[in-house]
């Protein structure tokens, strides 16, 4: 009855053995673009579009910090987030806040 823009599936085992057969099933039903979830995938949805990303989290996601010493990257190391994911990354500085 509704014929939803996208489809997401999430809470399932998104492993090999199980992605292929979920998607096929649900497919049986929904005919239109699915989206198979996994942890810390985010979308964006407006009335123009649907953009998918995977949200960008820190090692120490806790006020207080662990036991073990933080570690510096070299100087010369190149960022590991690539423009796209840069670019959609929200600001979440005031989430930590005091």
């Amino acid at each position: 009855m509704i014929v939803p823009r996208h489809a997401v599936a999430y809470h399932f085992f998104n492993d090999a053995d199980k992605r292929f057969e979920v998607y096929d099933g649900i497919h049986e039903i929904q005919k239109g673009p699915l989206w198979l979830g996994t942890d810390m995938m985010v979308w964006s949805i407006t009335r123009d579009s649907i953009a998918e990303r995977v949200a960008v989290s820190p090692d120490d996601a806790w006020d207080v910090q662990g036991t073990a010493p933080q570690l510096v990257p070299h100087r010369s190391r190149k960022p590991e987030y690539t423009g796209l994911i840069l670019e959609r990354a929200h600001d979440m500085s005031d989430v930590n806040a005091p």
